[in-house]
């Protein structure tokens, strides 16, 4: 067992040449240990953050994570980078398991939401260069957003002793190996600052409420006062993130049809992720038909705030009105979880069929899912689900 939780730790912790093999001996220890099998259940998640963006996962633990839960295919969307793909490629051929690549960017938000993004799936592994060309433009004008940023926080925060090195922020990402440097590794130098400035988690809520001026949500009081709390510099992260938006900082944001453009081109799949924090029918057919108009073939969004009966009703209401439903189950942090149990049927098939989409579309644009070839020979969204979900490598 001992031997198991080292192998485990090495997928993180060991040079990148070798974690194939190290995948492999965990596979081999299955033979000794037959708790380590997963039983494979119908549940799919692409949403994955590896260690290109902001996560403990290398792309070989996001696979193994995956592997270990029972899921029946995973997926790594990272923030305007495909970097993980090589490694995450070979990780998923060791472990036999379907994959697929995506990635996300922030666009202009179409509901009066504070932040806003696109996220792109079922990327044709044919096209990595391609995209990767794009996606490099966004990542240098997200740079150049955090350096703006930090010189904002350093300005505001001065008379309190804080500082936050624009060095050690950019050494915090793999910004020079092709990843994105974001307002995440921002947050996670602010917040280990702020510890060190201040000696309780009471203190500390105090500076983010009366400096700051940010609400802070009971539940992550209860974390940032819990006793030898060792997530501590990740919650307090997490807090800053969600509102790093009160050191107005000016992010000059793209239109979603900038982000939409390369999926003809591709035949990736980019859906806008809408917020849901309840089940309010008529909110979400005005942001189909708001989503329509723009483009779109699909919408991302997250079912921990809605039950079950509500998920199914909203997946079918996209389904009806011809957008590809997609479930953003974020993992790579603490405190997040993907759901080991089987995943809501309609949701399940969608995101085989994303799989099925990248597939399709590596072999020509033209047979891609929201291809007009492939939507004048079959212009039904359930039948085309239907054929992707079964299209493997």
């Amino acid at each position: 067992m001992l031997q198991t939780e080292r192998l485990i730790n090495a997928l993180n912790e060991s040079p990148a040449f070798l974690r194939k093999s190290i995948l492999k001996l965990l596979i081999k220890q299955e033979k000794y240990d037959k708790s380590l099998t997963p039983t494979i259940k119908n549940r799919v998640a692409l949403n994955f953050a590896s260690s290109y963006y902001y996560s403990l996962y290398s792309p070989s633990m996001c696979a193994y994570t995956a592997y270990r839960l029972g899921l029946k295919a995973v997926g790594v969307n990272d923030y305007a980078s495909l970097a993980s793909s090589k490694e995450f490629k070979k990780a998923c051929k060791v472990l036999n398991m379907p994959y697929v690549l995506g990635y996300h960017a922030e666009c202009e938000p179409l509901f009066n939401e504070v932040k806003a993004s696109c996220y792109t799936y079922g990327v044709p592994f044919t096209k990595i260069k391609l995209i990767e060309k794009e996606l490099k433009l966004i990542r240098v004008e997200k740079k150049e957003y955090v350096e703006a940023l930090v010189k904002k926080i350093n300005s505001r925060l001065k008379k309190y002793s804080i500082f936050v090195p624009i060095l050690e922020v950019m050494a915090s990402s793999t910004y020079l190996q092709g990843g994105a440097v974001t307002e995440k590794h921002v947050a996670k130098i602010l917040a280990k600052k702020i510890i060190e400035r201040f000696k309780t988690g009471e203190e500390i809520i105090n500076f983010l409420t009366t400096v700051l001026k940010i609400n802070v949500a009971s539940e992550e009081k209860d974390y940032l006062t819990l006793s030898n709390n060792k997530y501590l510099n990740e919650d307090l992260t997490r807090v800053i993130y969600n509102n790093v938006h009160v050191f107005k900082a000016g992010e000059t944001l793209r239109d979603a049809s900038e982000l939409l453009s390369l999926d003809e081109i591709t035949g990736a799949i980019t859906a806008y992720k809408l917020r849901l924090k309840n089940f309010d029918k008529n909110f979400i057919l005005n942001a189909i038909s708001t989503l329509k108009g723009k483009n779109f073939n699909a919408v991302a969004f997250s079912s921990d705030a809605l039950t079950e009966t509500e998920t199914n009703e909203i997946a079918n209401i996209f389904i009806e009105n011809d957008l590809l439903p997609i479930e953003v189950d974020r993992a790579g942090m603490p405190r997040q979880v993907i759901d080991a149990k089987p995943m809501n049927e309609t949701l399940y098939n969608s995101a085989k069929a994303v799989i099925g989409n990248a597939v399709s579309s590596s072999v020509s644009v033209d047979d891609g899912m929201f291809s007009k070839n492939t939507i004048s020979k079959c212009p039904s969204i359930l039948k085309r689900i239907e054929i992707f979900k079964n299209v493997t490598e």
